[in-house]
This record gives structure tokens, sequence and C-alpha cells, in this order.
């Protein structure tokens, strides 16, 4: 059976009609990705086919490590699973909206104490990879969530520093949250033209944790990124594998 041709829908719930939806041009992985010359380097870019209609979010650059040093509090998006653990019926809950978290920025000590090298996978750089959280258990990204936006207010505004990549689990005591760091990717994601889609497009809501894993969606309009609830929804939408 073929694919369904993926599509990108904003302005409203999940299970709800009406919004905004757009068909989806072309994805973009990042090369480095796919020729795993940049394993942690997990980002995406889809182009629409016509313009989203919503203000840009500012994506950070090289220059911009300032401002977010350790401890500066970042707000992370999703529309990722509700909790750590399956129902005692053994369900899993996603949300039906965006749902938003703020949570510390760890700084690289702090990470590396943790994650040491990282894994094979996605081995742990601090030029490309940053980590937030408390570690305590309580809170964080779980599955669902990948492809979301950590972002930080500036004086200029916000901020996209990071995209989830995960966690060892979902809000795992003495773990922080794993990015993308989006200044690493930025030249690839302003840049790119041409269309690179080695993995099959696939609908929402399938069992994340029965499944490898996934490029982080990056999300980029005719133009330019659009804001961070439109491309969660679009990653909700349609979703690389």
């Amino acid at each position: 059976m073929p694919a369904t041709p993926p599509s990108f829908s904003a302005g409203h719930r999940l299970t709800a009609s009406g919004g905004n939806e757009i068909g989806v041009a072309s994805i973009s992985i990042d090369p480095k990705w796919v020729d795993r010359s940049g394993r942690n380097l997990d980002a995406a870019v889809l182009r629409l086919k016509a313009d989203a209609g919503v203000a840009p979010l500012s994506l950070a650059s090289r220059g911009d490590t300032a401002m977010w040093p350790p401890g500066t509090l970042a707000w992370v998006l999703g529309w990722g699973q509700l909790n750590a653990k399956p129902s005692p019926g053994g369900d899993d809950f996603f949300a039906d909206r965006l749902r938003q978290l703020q949570e510390p920025v760890q700084g690289d000590d702090a990470c590396e104490g943790v994650f040491g090298i990282g894994v094979e996978e996605f081995p742990y750089i601090a030029s490309r990879v940053l980590c937030a959280g408390t570690a305590d258990g309580t809170s964080g990204t779980c599955f669902g969530d990948s492809g979301g936006p950590l972002v930080v207010a500036t004086s200029s505004g916000p901020l996209d520093v990071g995209i989830v990549v995960g966690n060892t689990g979902c809000a795992a005591r003495g773990y922080f949250d794993l990015y993308t760091r989006v200044d690493a990717i930025r030249s690839f994601a302003l840049g790119v033209r041409s269309a690179s889609q080695p993995d099959v497009v696939i609908a929402p809501r399938a069992d994340n944790r029965a499944q490898p894993r996934r490029s982080a969606m990056f999300l980029d309009g005719r133009a330019a990124a659009v804001d961070a609830a439109t491309r969660i929804a679009a990653l909700q939408a349609a979703r690389l594998q």
C-alpha cells in the first residue's frame, strides 16, 4: 500500500476538524545524518507547498551561545505521550493539543557526567548536542515529542536552540533530555533546497517504543522557518520513521 502523502496541520486539536492544512512539497534530511558522519545531527526540513502564514521562529547561530548559559530556563513543546508508563490497561495516551514544559538548560559538564561519550547511534559531542531538565524523575520529554523545539527567551524574542531527540525513557530519574543543537544544523536548515528522503513517511500515533529511532523534524515554510507550535503540529501530521 502506498504511503499517505504528508501534510502540515495547524490551528486545531488533533481530534478536531478545521484549522489550516498545507501539503508538504519535499522532505530533506541533514546529509551528515544520512551518511552517518553526523549521527547526532538529527534534523530534517519540510518544505511546504504554500506559505504557512505564521511568524518565523528565530534559529540559534554559533554566536548566540551566551543566550543559554547553564541554568537558563527554556521551554520545550510537543504532542507526545503524557505518562512515562502505560496505563494499568496497557494503553499509551498522547496529547490532543500542544503541551509545553519549562526546564533548565544544563552545562556540558553536567551532560557529560550523565551521558559520557553517548551511544553509537547518538554520540554526545558538546558542539552538536545540549541537554536540559532536572533529572529528578518528575517531568521531561516522552515518546512522540521528538522534533519539538527547545526555546529560550531573549531580548529579540523567542530563540530556538534545540530539537528534541529524547531521553533514556521518559523523564527518567538521573537523566536529562537530549537535544540536537540548532546552531549546529542552522546552515543546513536555511540552505536546504533538494529533497533527500531515505525513510518511509508513516502516519503518526504508532507505538514509538516498537519502532527504530526516527529523524527529528525541523520545518520550513517557503521562505522562513515556521513557529514552534505549527512545527510541532506538522511533526504529528507527518513523521519520518
